[in-house]
């Protein structure tokens, strides 16, 4: 086994040399790289039950259970796309990622618009209806076969809960006024809300054919992932974060399996891609453990192995973690970056409860109640990491992992409180002071202007002052 000087998520918040670590602030750089790849594998193991990557969790309809005494106002789902294609593909595939052809499911496949919202005055109801390609052997990062059938199910899920369970959402999708779908402008996000909605409110094909519509911001301004160009500031805080001597000591580690990967993926080595990040690595890696694919091997005949798989796969959660919260300037970056989506969210929310907050005085109103964001692992990353998760919800978002923050009126004291799910738990948080044992609010129940408040702390107040860099 392979010792190195990294630590993930679970080595800080479980263990520094076995002992409890009760403040995550209390931490320094010795106690980070102390520990060596192998306690970081037993991490790995300890949440290997629960932990998968290749799928998420999704609403269980048995396990799931109403808020007591309690009205529900909203819901906003937050999530990841399915199952995709690597990004670099090894040079000698061929035809080993014939794995995207979804003509299939087409029957299946609900109406859905999509547009790009370049300002508030576009009409999101002029939007094109999504075509979804055939490719028979998979471009760079497209939605697989498996990923679309997964979002299906997501929808499902869905459904089990918010429409069968709660009656919260109608049976029948008689026009599209409940809903309202952001993605972002990457085909496959577009493409996964397209498949949650067919399973959300399946197409039968016997005149239901309510067309959904759905928008996305332009490339340029999308606040919904890490958007570097949306913030000049963000960019230099990234690049501080990667010139730091924490990151180039990481950066410098494993560099003979890097040596065994660089010409299997064609690996640019001068590119920002892989000077400043392993995550393509695994990237590469991953989708084929998804698939149930043999390690791919280089021309030399030196291949990917286990060892090189839990490197890479530590390496990426190291990444997202010194980033989002071990980093001096983690709590700036993550207020341009997770901040501006967030401003948004909370927004959101405060429309989706002036709208509904009354609902039962007007059951007929058309007023949206379900808000779906289909973005990428980084927008989980955004909202967990701003709202200091715990160790668990802290690790790399699986596909279709699934965030639903739900507001609840209580029907005796009319207050208004938060429940917020990710891939079928409760929603852990840490004190914010990072401590264990005190978490700033229960996530069961968290009191909604309390919420409002900390969502404040978090969310630029002078987004283009702050900016400017």
């Amino acid at each position: 086994m392979k010792a190195i000087l990294i630590i993930s998520s679970f080595v800080v918040v479980n263990s520094v040399y076995g002992a409890s670590v009760k403040n995550l602030n209390a931490l320094n750089k010795k106690s980070l790289y102390s520990d060596s790849f192998k306690s970081v594998q037993n991490d790995f193991k300890e949440y290997s039950n629960i932990y998968q990557y290749c799928r998420a969790d999704y609403l269980d309809f048995n396990t799931y259970k109403p808020l007591e005494n309690s009205e529900l106002i909203s819901v906003q789902a937050i999530f990841r796309h399915g199952d995709r294609a690597p990004t670099y593909f090894n040079v000698d595939d061929g035809n080993t990622w014939s794995l995207c052809d979804k003509t299939s499911l087409a029957k299946q496949l609900r109406p859905m618009t999509t547009i790009q919202l370049d300002d508030a005055s576009i009409d999101i109801t002029k939007g094109q209806v999504l075509q979804i390609p055939y490719n028979p052997v998979c471009i760079a990062g497209e939605l697989t076969q498996k990923g679309a059938i997964d979002s299906i199910d997501l929808g499902k899920s869905m459904r089990e809960v918010y429409v069968k369970k709660l009656g919260f959402l109608k049976p029948d999708l008689q026009n599209a006024s409940q809903l309202k779908v952001r993605t972002s402008n990457s085909m496959r996000a577009r493409q996964t809300a397209n498949y949650v909605l067919s399973g959300l409110y399946p197409f039968t094909g016997n005149g239901d054919d309510v067309v959904v519509n759905s928008f996305y911001l332009p490339a340029a301004t999308d606040n919904i992932f890490d958007n570097l160009s949306a913030c000049p500031k963000s960019r230099v805080l990234y690049n501080k974060m990667a010139e730091s001597d924490d990151f180039q000591e990481y950066l410098g580690m494993n560099k003979d399996y890097i040596d065994i990967m660089n010409p299997m993926i064609a690996a640019n080595k001068s590119t920002l891609a892989f000077t400043s990040s392993r995550a393509y690595y695994l990237d590469s890696i991953q989708g084929r453990k998804c698939h149930g694919l043999p390690y791919a091997c280089n021309k030399v005949g030196k291949c990917v192995n286990d060892d090189m798989y839990n490197t890479f796969t530590s390496d990426y959660t190291w990444e997202t973690y010194f980033q989002k919260r071990l980093s001096p300037l983690s709590e700036e970056y993550n207020k341009l970056t997770a901040g501006l989506y967030l401003r948004d969210f909370k927004r959101d929310m405060e429309e989706l409860v002036k709208l509904n907050k009354n609902r039962k005085k007007c059951p007929n109103k058309k007023s949206p109640r379900f808000y779906m964001y289909s973005a990428h692992d980084q927008t989980n990353h955004f909202v967990a990491y701003s709202l200091k998760a715990g160790v668990l919800d802290s690790l790399a978002a699986p596909f279709s992992s699934n965030m639903y923050f739900e507001v609840w009126k209580n029907n005796t004291n009319r207050k208004l409180s938060i429940r917020a799910f990710y891939n079928n738990r409760i929603l852990q948080v840490y004190g914010k002071d990072g401590s264990r044992t005190n978490p700033w609010c229960d996530f069961n129940s968290c009191d909604y202007d309390t919420f409002m408040k900390f969502l404040d702390t978090v969310i630029p107040k002078n987004p283009s002052a702050e900016c400017s860099a």
